[in-house]
């Protein structure tokens, strides 16, 4: 809103919406766009995640390119935003008039703190914060304008203890290598057959086959947190077969993510004889930045089309399964899985 306000766009409708709050889902017009033009990724990214918006997933076995996007929607993508912003994806403007006018001595201007947006009270001052419950849209930006010189608005009141509000945790960038899907299946793979070992001299609350296994010793279908405490515990317990694995098992490659003219560059551990360009774990719902959909040509239509399709949707739309469009190589897989599914069919029937 501020860089707005100051290239002289008072209309605000993608950060503010119609009833007078912070709209949840905010994104930048087109006639508002080459007022951002100056700011790096870099820079925009930060706003996002002090402000909500563009919340990495921590968690080593998670994408760390997901957020990424964000840039995208919220700055590239105005018309796809403002399907998102009616008056119920909205929250409070919330501030504490005596931060603004202490900044304003200090620096010369007020500013919004990003720890409003999910507070209720100030933390420096210890007093409730004020909210602003302006009518429309125009009002709240001439209210806004007037909190930012210091002045109080006929429009405010203390904050309620409403706890429907935007969490806005502040984000570390983490040095460290996230691991790719194919070495996540390994490693549980690995899992399964060396827990019994490793468990030998270990302390019950330590033990890996109880956290791997039911009860009557069938494997458990590991989420990703459930997975991350497995791995933690072995790096505890069991240093040395952790470093072991991973020296044997794993390589580490970059990913570059580019929005615009700026790249972002993230650790990736895949297995080392894993083929990326070759990548089906897509059909396993398993998403991996080193590979983001298989694409082949389609010579007939003269288009390229991503191999992470609804089958049925493409055969309605094109008169022709999806498999007919892909590489020999993939074709060959997909008949073999076919033949092998009906070997199976036919001795459960017998």
């Amino acid at each position: 809103m501020r860089v707005q306000v100051l290239s002289g766009d008072f209309t605000c409708s993608g950060v503010i919406g119609s009833n007078g709050k912070w709209l949840r889902e905010p994104y930048v017009i087109a006639s508002s766009l080459p007022f951002f033009q100056k700011y790096n990724a870099q820079e925009l990214l930060a706003i996002l995640q002090n402000s909500g918006l563009a919340i990495p997933n921590t968690n080593i076995f998670s994408n760390p390119t997901s957020h990424i996007e964000q840039i995208s929607l919220t700055f590239y993508s105005g018309y796809q935003r403002r399907q998102l912003a009616g008056t119920h994806v909205t929250f409070p403007i919330k501030y504490c008039l005596k931060c603004i006018e202490s900044d304003i001595e200090c620096l010369g201007f007020g500013y919004f703190y990003a720890d409003w947006l999910k507070l209720n009270h100030c933390v420096l001052h210890g007093a409730a914060l004020m909210e602003l419950n302006a009518p429309t849209r125009k009002k709240s930006i001439v209210a806004i304008t007037n909190i930012l010189r210091g002045v109080q608005s006929e429009y405010s009141d203390k904050a309620s203890n409403d706890n429907n509000q935007l969490y806005a945790p502040q984000y570390e960038d983490m040095q460290r290598a996230n691991i790719a899907p194919c070495l996540k299946l390994k490693l549980i793979s690995w899992l399964r057959k060396t827990c019994t070992y490793l468990d030998k001299d270990t302390i019950l609350k330590d033990r890996l086959a109880p956290r791997l296994k039911y009860m009557n010793g069938v494997y458990q279908d590991l989420n990703d947190d459930h997975l991350t405490e497995i791995h933690n515990t072995l790096l505890k317990v069991h240093p040395k077969a952790y470093r072991g694995f991973y020296r044997k098992y794993s390589i580490e490659k970059q990913v570059e993510v580019k929005v615009k003219f700026d790249t972002f560059t993230y650790k990736i551990l895949a297995t080392d004889t894993h083929n990326c360009s070759k990548c089906v774990l897509h059909f396993q719902g398993l998403e991996c930045p080193l590979t983001n959909g298989i694409q082949a040509k389609d010579t007939y239509h003269k288009k390229v089309i991503s191999i992470i399709e609804n089958p049925c949707d493409y055969y309605l739309q094109n008169s022709r399964h999806y498999w007919e469009d892909r590489p020999s190589w993939y074709r060959k897989r997909i008949e073999e899985n076919m033949e092998i599914a009906l070997v199976n069919l036919y001795k459960h029937d017998s």
